[in-house]
Parts: structure tokens; C-alpha cells; sequence
């Protein structure tokens, strides 16, 4: 889970890196460890495995959106267990979800205006939001945690239309110039590899249950007990409740394994 304590540098790469879930389902396709990184990226710009005009928008594709979310990402090399879901076929909803998932703890202004804006608004019943509404969070966020270092106005702008952009593609917005907060549907095989990345960070039953990564769904602590539970019944996991000892228990060591176990191929 973020804190405010945790080091992180905003970034506007979002100006030109929206979700790019098609994309980024192909490099996972086609990505692998086999060579050094920039050789591998050399190799898939020339061949244009993105079918792009311009092999430098293939390029933009890869440095400014796969590696940063799914190579040096958080956790790293998430892109493992993910190659492991696209080649295995899983479902395209989940896809996205762990997606959005890794693009929002990659891209922290995302992360911050999803927590702190999107989320605070759908709990009080005020789902509309506008670019004007992102443009004013980047310029207040930026002030408070760069010590009023600003980015200018365009870039600004730039940046809340890909923020807006992206939760739309993925699913948390609707809507073209006005934009609302839609309601927003976790598969639980999703909610169960996420639950074993928390578990893996956080030690913690409770920290899991509340922490803010929950909040890009816009689910509230109960609604991640309600999915523990299902996910539970389901078998990815364990969630027991005796009194106010809660515990949670996992049939898998890793999110490969997990990955593995949910597309039904052993590890």
C-alpha cells in the first residue's frame, strides 16, 4: 500500500501513455527475459510487432508504458505472471483489471487522484468529473508534494486528458467530455492475485482489508471482506473469521503459481 512517506516521483508520461490495453496484452505476448532489455526493445520496434506508422510511437509504446508498469513496475516484473494470464487465455476483464491494477501503482498522480478524488467523490454520490476537475487536483497535488514546483499549464492539461482517458478504457469512467464514475466490476480472480500481492508486501489481514490499492475499484473495507469471501468459496484462497481474528491463507507461493492455477496449467 502507498503512503504519502513512500518515495515516488510524479511523472507525465500520462500525456502520451493512456491504457493501451491492446497494446500491452501483444508485448505480453511477445516479451521475455531471453536477451538484455533495449535489445529486446530494438527487436520489437523493427519489427513493428504494434503496427504502428511510426516506429518511434512503438518505441513511445514500450519505454514510456510497458516497462515502467510491468518490468520495473510494482511489484517488478509483474509482466511474468501476466504473460502467464494472456497466453493462457484468461478472461479479458480480468486482463484489464490487473492491468489498470499495475498502470495505477506505476503512475503515482494516477494512483493519487484515484484515491483521493475519484474515490472520495463516488462515496458521497457525486460521480461527475471533468478534465477541469483533474487539471485542478494535478495543479494542487503538485504544489503540495513538489513544494510548488509546477508543471505548466499545458503539460497539466496534457496529463489530466490521459488520466481521464485511461480510467475510461479501463473501465472506471464513462462518458466523452463529461465523465462519470461508473460502478466497477473486480473479477475475483483478479481480487485474489491483488490480495496476494498486498499479503506479500503487507503481512497483514487488516492492512490488506484496508488498504488504498482497494480504493481504485472504489471498494470500501467491507466490500473486500464480502470478496474475500467469495474468493474463498472459490478456492484461491483462505479467509477465516473467528471473533475478531481474521486470517487469510494462500494455496499458492507465487503469483506465477497463482496465474498458473487459475488458467488451469500446472506451474
Amino acid at each position: 500500500m502507498r503512503t504519502k512517506e513512500s518515495s515516488y516521483v510524479y511523472t507525465t508520461r500520462l500525456q502520451k501513455a493512456g491504457a493501451a490495453i491492446e497494446d500491452t496484452r501483444i508485448l505480453l505476448r511477445n516479451w521475455n527475459d531471453a536477451i538484455p532489455v533495449d535489445q529486446l526493445t530494438e527487436r520489437l520496434v523493427s519489427e513493428n510487432v504494434l503496427g504502428k506508422a511510426s516506429r518511434m510511437r512503438v518505441k513511445d509504446v514500450i519505454t514510456r508504458i510497458y516497462i515502467p508498469r510491468f518490468v520495473h513496475g510494482e511489484p517488478k516484473d509483474a509482466w511474468r505472471y501476466l504473460q502467464t494470464l494472456e497466453v493462457g487465455a484468461a478472461d479479458s476483464t480480468t486482463m484489464a483489471s490487473l492491468l489498470y491494477y499495475h498502470t495505477a501503482r506505476s503512475e503515482r498522480i494516477l494512483y493519487d487522484f484515484m484515491v483521493e478524488e475519484v474515490f472520495t467523490r463516488f462515496k458521497v454520490g457525486h460521480n461527475e468529473i471533468g478534465v477541469e476537475d483533474a487539471v485542478s487536483y494535478i495543479f494542487k497535488s503538485i504544489a503540495a508534494e513538489k513544494g510548488g514546483s509546477a508543471w505548466t499549464d499545458t503539460v497539466s492539461l496534457k496529463v489530466a486528458r490521459g488520466m481521464l482517458a485511461a480510467l475510461r478504457d479501463f473501465g472506471i469512467l464513462e462518458g466523452k467530455a463529461k465523465k462519470r464514475i461508473t460502478s466497477v466490476f473486480l473479477p475475483t480472480q483478479a481480487f485474489s492475485l491483488i490480495a496476494l500481492i498486498l499479503n506479500q508486501q503487507l503481512k497483514s489481514v487488516e492492512k490488506i482489508i484496508h488498504s488504498d490499492d482497494w480504493k481504485l475499484y472504489l471498494m470500501s473495507p467491507e466490500a473486500v471482506e464480502r470478496k474475500l469471501l467469495e474468493a474463498h468459496q472459490l478456492g484461491y484462497l483462505g479467509y477465516k473469521v473467528a471473533g475478531d481474528i481474521k486470517r487469510i491463507d494462500f494455496p499458492y507461493s507465487s503469483l506465477e503459481e497463482m496465474a498458473h492455477g487459475i488458467i488451469g496449467q500446472p506451474a
